[in-house]
C-alpha cells in the first residue's frame, strides 16, 4: 500500500521527459537544466566527449576515462575529476576541463521535504542488454527485511532500464515494498529527479559501488552499505569493456573489488544503516563541488556559444544563444509545412537546423560558386552562416530567377 509519504514524495517529483539521439552532455538532463539556468528555450547541440560517473574514481589510464575510440587528440574532452584530466593530458589529449559532476550544479530546492527515519534502498542496476537480473533479488529483499522494522519507511529506488526489463517489480510487490522510480540518461529532468529523491529520505543504503553513493552523501543523507556485498562478474565486465586493453582492465577489475572498497570506504560498512551518519564533506569531496563554475561558463565549455562563429563579438554570446531559441522556433513552424529545404552553411548551425527539420527533405549546399544555386529544385533556402548574410544576399541578387520570397535568413538585431 502506497503511504502519504510516498505519495507525497512522488508529487514533488519533475515528470519524465524522454529525449532520443543524444550527447554526453545531454545524459541525465544535464544540458537540459543548464538551458533552462540560463533561460533558453532550447537545448543547444555539440558533440563532445564528455564522460561521467563512477569510473572515474581510482582510473589510471585514459581507456577508462574516453568511449570513442576514434575521437581525436584535439577534440574537447569534458571530465569531472582533476586527476582525470591529468591522466588525459599527459595522453596526448590537449583540449581538456574538469568541472566536476554534474549533480553539483543542480539547485537546491527549499520546498523539499526530508522525512525522518525513512529509507531508501539502491540496489544493483542492470547491466549492459541483459533481461537477467545481476543479483538474486529475492536474498537481498530478505537481508533489507531484517532491518525494515527499524524504519517508518523503506522504499527500493529502481533504475529506469531495470523496470523496462521488468526487474525488481514482482519480487518488490511480493514482499510489499514501495518502489520509486530512479534515473534514465534519456531523461531531461533524470538530475533534478535524483535530487528530489537524495533530499527526501534521511537514509539511504546499498550494496554496491556507484556514483549514487556520492550523490546521496552530497544531498545530506546518512549513507551506508548493508548486506552482501555485490560486484559485477568478471564476464559481465568483460563484455561492457570489451574494447579495452588487459592492463586497462585489470585496474576495472581491482577498482570494483570488494577488497578494494572496503579499503577506501570502510567507514560506510555497517551493521545497521540507522549507525550512518551525514559526510557531506566526502560527497563534496568525491564530485568535485570546488571545480563548480558558472552557468555561462559550462555553456562555454560545452561550446555552445561557440556555434556564433567569429563574427559574432564575444560580449555578444549571451544575446546569440537566446536568438537561436528564436532560429529554432522559426525552422520548427516552417517544418510543419513538409517543405523541401536547402541549407546554405554545413557548419554547427547549419546541422543544428537539419536536427529539426523531422518532416520537411533537404540538403547541405556549400559552395563558393554561388550561381549554383539557380539550378536546385528548393521551397526554402536557409542561409545558416550568421554574419554573412548581407555577403551571400548580394550574390544571390546577382543572380537571375532567384525567389527572394523562398530566402531565409537569422538576422541578429
Amino acid at each position: 500500500m502506497t503511504s502519504n509519504i510516498i505519495t507525497k514524495i512522488k508529487q514533488a517529483l519533475p515528470k519524465v521527459e524522454l529525449q532520443e539521439n543524444i550527447n554526453f552532455q545531454d545524459f541525465y538532463g544535464f544540458s537540459n537544466y543548464i538551458s533552462k539556468k540560463l533561460k533558453l528555450d532550447f537545448i543547444p547541440t555539440c558533440d563532445i566527449e564528455m564522460p561521467h560517473g563512477i569510473h572515474e574514481l581510482n582510473a589510471r589510464y585514459s581507456e577508462e576515462l574516453i568511449y570513442s575510440k576514434k575521437i581525436n587528440k584535439y577534440e574537447k574532452i569534458i571530465v569531472a575529476q582533476p586527476s582525470s584530466k591529468k591522466i588525459l593530458r599527459k595522453d596526448g589529449y590537449k583540449n581538456v576541463s574538469s568541472i566536476g559532476y554534474p549533480y553539483i550544479y543542480i539547485k537546491k530546492n527549499k520546498k523539499i521535504k526530508r522525512y525522518k527515519d525513512t529509507l531508501l534502498v539502491l540496489p544493483p542496476a542492470s547491466f549492459g542488454n541483459s533481461q537477467e537480473s545481476v543479483i538474486r533479488e529475492e536474498d537481498y529483499i530478505k537481508e533489507i527485511n531484517n532491518i525494515r522494522k527499524d524504519f517508518k519507511e523503506v522504499v527500493f529506488c529502481i533504475k529506469s532500464d531495470c523496470l523496462e526489463k521488468n526487474l525488481w517489480v514482482n519480487n518488490l510487490k511480493k514482499y510489499n515494498y514501495n518502489w520509486i522510480k530512479g534515473a534514465s540518461i534519456y531523461d531531461k529532468n533524470a538530475l533534478e529527479r535524483m535530487h528530489v529523491i537524495f533530499n527526501s529520505f534521511e537514509y539511504m543504503t546499498t550494496n554496491n559501488i556507484g556514483s549514487h553513493i556520492f550523490y546521496a552523501m552530497y544531498s545530506g543523507m546518512k549513507v551506508s552499505f548493508y548486506g552482501r556485498f555485490f560486484s559485477y562478474s568478471r564476464e559481465k565486465l568483460r563484455k561492457h569493456y570489451y574494447n579495452q586493453s588487459d592492463k586497462t582492465f585489470k585496474n576495472q577489475i581491482k577498482k570494483q573489488s570488494i577488497k578494494k572498497i572496503k579499503q577506501e570506504f570502510d567507514y560506510l560498512f555497517y551493521n545497521h544503516p540507522k549507525s550512518a551518519i551525514k559526510r557531506r564533506d566526502v560527497g563534496k569531496k568525491y564530485l568535485y563541488d570546488k571545480k563548480r563554475i558558472s552557468f555561462k561558463n559550462l555553456a562555454n565549455k560545452l561550446g555552445w556559444f561557440s556555434l556564433s562563429n567569429s563574427h559574432i563579438k564575444p560580449n555578444e554570446e549571451l544575446k546569440f544563444s537566446k536568438h537561436f531559441s528564436l532560429i529554432s522556433q522559426q525552422i520548427k513552424k516552417l517544418d510543419e509545412e513538409s517543405k523541401k529545404v536547402v541549407i546554405y552553411g554545413k557548419g554547427s548551425i547549419g546541422k543544428y537546423i537539419k536536427s529539426l527539420l523531422l518532416k520537411s527533405t533537404y540538403e547541405f549546399i556549400e559552395t563558393i560558386n554561388i550561381e549554383t544555386i539557380k539550378d536546385i529544385q528548393y521551397d526554402y533556402l536557409i542561409i545558416s552562416l550568421l554574419g554573412r548574410e548581407d555577403e551571400i544576399l548580394n550574390n544571390l541578387n546577382k543572380i537571375t530567377n532567384i525567389d527572394k520570397s523562398k530566402i531565409i535568413t537569422f538576422y541578429m538585431r
